[in-house]
């Protein structure tokens, strides 16, 4: 079948900061996946209760999820391998907190919303689960050096992740499902 596009694409302006601000994880279920419509994500609900995904804030040194197309060049398949680094500054007295959280995240499938800048916010690792791995620890050498935990978070999914923007209902959905802050 040849490709037929339905329209031009114009490059809108930039937003004013790119980046990641922070990252929704809910747990991954291989039986209940989140849909997609070609207006994006519009439930939520449906996977994600109330109270049933953690937002966690993260330090923006150029954050940003990186998908790279993979290809079968004998029968079209299309697939994207996606990873972000994520990094978790330490207050003082915040050993304990950040070592549980990385092991957390190392343990278990999750999906993980990427919430942006500029409000999108968009779930990875929802149709194949994402994995948390290369947990590291600085302890910082200096004034002003990085001092906390960071983690890299891979996928490798069927459909790019814009196709996973929550929009709507979907929105109030993730929402109502953040768990609040201690």
């Amino acid at each position: 079948m040849p490709t037929t596009l339905t329209k031009s694409v114009k490059l809108k302006d930039q937003s004013t900061q790119a980046g990641v601000r922070a990252i929704g994880v809910g747990a991954f279920n291989s039986t209940n996946r989140i849909v997609t419509t070609p207006t994006g994500v519009t439930d939520l609900a449906t996977y994600f209760p109330a109270t049933s995904i953690a937002r966690l804030e993260v330090k923006n040194t150029t954050t940003n999820y990186v998908e790279t197309g993979i290809s079968g060049g004998d029968n079209r398949n299309v697939g994207y391998n996606g990873a972000i680094t994520v990094f978790f500054s330490e207050p003082k007295g915040a050993e304990l907190e950040i070592a549980n959280l990385m092991t957390q995240l190392t343990k278990y499938e999750n999906v993980i919303f990427l919430e942006y800048y500029d409000g999108t916010v968009k779930a990875i690792g929802s149709q194949n689960g994402a994995l948390a791995s290369a947990p590291i620890y600085n302890s910082g050498g200096t004034i002003g050096d990085f001092k906390g935990g960071q983690i890299t978070i891979n996928t490798m999914e069927a459909d790019l992740s814009s196709l996973y923007i929550l929009t709507g209902d979907a929105l109030t959905d993730y929402a109502t499902a953040l768990k609040t802050y201690v």
